[in-house]
């Protein structure tokens, strides 16, 4: 890969990252609509914004990750093998972040649909 490309690809994917923070922070600010829960439904709903939580610092953490390795790549893109030192690690580590985010808001997911499922049975009652 050019030197250009390498300090590129974090850069690239970052359009990404910024709509799953969006759309995850208005996910998680819904959660405050929360009048006339159950015991069971207050307890999902703390565990859905500590899942939520989870996921928002994550993908910040990715934002700073990939923002991090363009910079540094940009900076030591004339030492080919010292931007390739960098740039790799740092992306690797801001993917793995975005993996963790991601699997945080599966089992935010998850447990929403128990409790639309509880809330639906409740109804049916």
């Amino acid at each position: 890969m050019s030197e250009m490309g390498l300090w590129l690809t974090p850069l690239i994917l970052l359009p990404g990252v910024a709509l799953l923070i969006m759309s995850t922070s208005l996910r998680y600010n819904h959660l405050h609509e929360a009048d006339g829960l159950s015991e069971t439904g207050r307890a999902h709903l703390m565990q859905r914004a500590r899942f939520f939580f989870h996921a928002l610092v994550s993908l910040y953490v990715c934002v700073g990750l990939f923002s991090l390795a363009s910079l540094l790549g940009m900076l030591t893109a004339a030492s080919p093998d010292l931007s390739a030192w960098i740039v790799l690690p740092l992306t690797a580590l801001g993917v793995l972040s975005l993996t963790f985010a991601a699997v945080q808001l599966v089992r935010e997911s998850i447990l929403a649909h128990e409790v639309i499922e509880e809330h639906g049975r409740r109804l049916g009652n």
